[in-house]
């Protein structure tokens, strides 16, 4: 596994260690490519001084998020880990940013609750909550999840010290 990064192994953040960016989803299910999507553009249109795990092509997902999480805390044990994905919610706040102290929970659109990851999440709204979660996920629009996508990327990377700050909290 290896970083896909602008990172430079010379300077540091807290601690001295570089945070890094968990970008959680896949490219194959279009209300689940947000993270990948984010961490694509973190790395390819910023200049974001952090470790970027999980871009379109090198997925973080279901199968392999555990080996990921389990490889992270080894090679980076003492940064802080920002977890990025997609989320379902209310119509009303289709579109939106979430922020939250304890991670993400990934999974659980799609009624798999399992662990959280990351110190911090940030999570995009891709589609309405509903009864049947994988039908909102297969159709959400690719268009809204582009733009959300970038929305996520600007916001993660114009507000890194504060996502930083939240894991010490």
């Amino acid at each position: 596994m290896e970083a896909i990064s602008n990172a430079d192994k010379s300077g540091g953040a807290v601690c001295g260690e570089l945070p890094v960016i968990m970008c959680i989803g896949s490219d194959r299910v279009s209300g689940d490519l947000l993270g990948p999507a984010v961490g694509k553009i973190l790395v390819e249109e910023y200049n974001l001084r952090a470790y970027v795990y999980g871009v379109t092509g090198r997925n973080i997902n279901g199968e392999n998020i555990d080996e990921y999480d389990g490889f992270i805390k080894k090679i980076h044990g003492g940064s802080v880990v920002v977890a990025v994905d997609a989320c379902l919610g209310p119509e009303r706040e289709i579109g939106q940013i979430k922020v939250s102290r304890c991670g993400v929970g990934a999974g659980f659109a799609v009624r798999k609750p399992g662990k959280r990851y990351g110190d911090v999440g940030v999570v995009g709204i891709v589609a309405k909550n509903s009864s049947d979660n994988v039908m909102q996920l297969l159709s959400a629009e690719y268009s809204l999840v582009e733009k959300l996508s970038r929305k996520v990327a600007e916001y993660v990377f114009g507000n890194m010290s504060e996502l930083v700050g939240m894991a010490y909290a």
